[in-house]
């Protein structure tokens, strides 16, 4: 399982350093890239949650398919798309070239856990993926802050070079393709693990839009600040989330799922906390507990639904309901943000919405436990 690790971890890096750096470029498109505490990122949020859109909505027609392609196809989409953002010279181009990264990168993270499935990888094996994944997204976020070292419309594309550069090594360490038959997961059980996923995907894709603007906009506009934000999180996660997963290993699948819904339940506490911090050590604290009941229940749920007989079919077809919430989350979440703003109330709001998806995210998963 190194070299599904490895791949997890190279994708997510160069993924994070990209989203460090696209608000900052957002805002120098619009010219607004100017030195101060914090900037205008409200300007910019429904172009941002546009890029997120495309992207998932790219990546979820791919994992559709994912189980007949090579994952090593979609691996050197990424490294050519990644180049391209980086020499994009508006936003149109940027917008065409986040879609391809899309199409590379919906067609790896299935045949990945399928792998991790196929060798008896269990919960461990499939929370050392997402560490992996969880440790690249820490370090690309450290990395990418760092990596802006003037705030210019150039400076500030440093990151996405970087990522070109760990995408080019992907196509190496990617497993072959993975056999292609059905998931024997009893249906009505199924139906309610996808929707679980479709609820989970919408959810995070309403956060991925309005966390950076959140924080640059009411906390700091520090890229340095910001990354570390978003990277802390991550690194201590690592800490702890092996150790919960042992324990889940020890469960039944049954167990294993009203673990997981359960851990999801105490998620959505957090998310909706998130949107009324101002105080920045406070909003790490939070971005982390969140991060640890996410990475864990995810794992967790997977490695019940690998004991249930997923594979690589049944990961692209979660991937694909996944990525369908994934894909409109982005633009609610923007659209509820400016929605909330002007009204007077504060985007932070958004948060709340987000969290109540979570909980029925949660609540699904608990209905499949009780499908079995």
């Amino acid at each position: 399982m190194k070299k599904e690790a490895a791949a997890a971890f190279l994708m997510a890096s160069g993924m994070s350093m990209i989203s460090i750096a696209l608000p900052y470029i957002l805002l120098a498109f619009k010219g607004l890239l100017v030195p101060g505490k914090t900037l205008p990122a409200q300007r910019v949020v429904v172009d941002l949650g546009l890029l997120g859109t495309s992207f998932m909505l790219a990546r979820t027609f791919s994992s559709w398919f994912s189980y007949k392609v090579k994952p090593s196809l979609g691996a050197s989409l990424l490294a050519v798309s990644a180049l391209g953002m980086y020499l994009a010279p508006n936003y149109p181009t940027l917008l065409a070239f986040r879609v391809l990264q899309g199409l590379g990168s919906g067609t790896i993270w299935p045949h990945l856990e399928s792998s991790v499935i196929k060798k008896g990888g269990g919960a461990r094996g499939m929370t050392l993926l997402n560490i992996s994944s969880n440790l690249g997204f820490s370090l690309g976020n450290l990395m990418g802050g760092f990596a802006i070292v003037s705030m210019t419309s150039s400076g500030v594309r440093n990151p996405i070079l970087i990522s070109a550069v760990l995408f080019s090594t992907i196509p190496f360490l990617v497993p072959a393709k993975t056999t292609s038959g059905g998931p024997r997961v009893p249906s009505k059980a199924m139906k309610f693990i996808y929707f679980s996923a479709f609820l989970n995907g919408l959810s995070l894709g309403m956060r991925v839009p309005i966390i950076p603007t959140y924080i640059i906009q009411y906390i700091t506009a520090s890229p340095k600040a910001f990354s570390t934000a978003m990277a802390v999180p991550g690194l201590i996660v690592l800490v702890f989330s092996y150790f919960i997963a042992s324990k889940a290993d020890l469960r039944g699948t049954e167990g294993k799922l009203k673990m997981s819904a359960q851990l999801k339940a105490l998620q959505a506490f957090f998310i909706a906390v998130i949107g009324f911090i101002r105080d920045y050590y406070l909003l790490v604290l939070f971005l982390t507990l969140n991060r640890l009941t996410a990475v864990t229940s995810v794992s967790i749920s997977k490695a019940a639904q690998g004991e249930m007989g997923a594979n690589a079919k049944h990961f692209g077809m979660r991937q694909t309901l996944f990525g369908i919430g994934n894909a409109v989350g982005p633009i609610i979440g923007s659209s509820l943000y400016k929605a909330f703003e002007a009204m007077g109330m504060g985007g932070g709001w958004t948060f709340v919405v987000a969290a109540g998806i979570s909980l029925l995210s949660s609540y699904s998963l608990m209905l499949s436990k009780r499908s079995l």
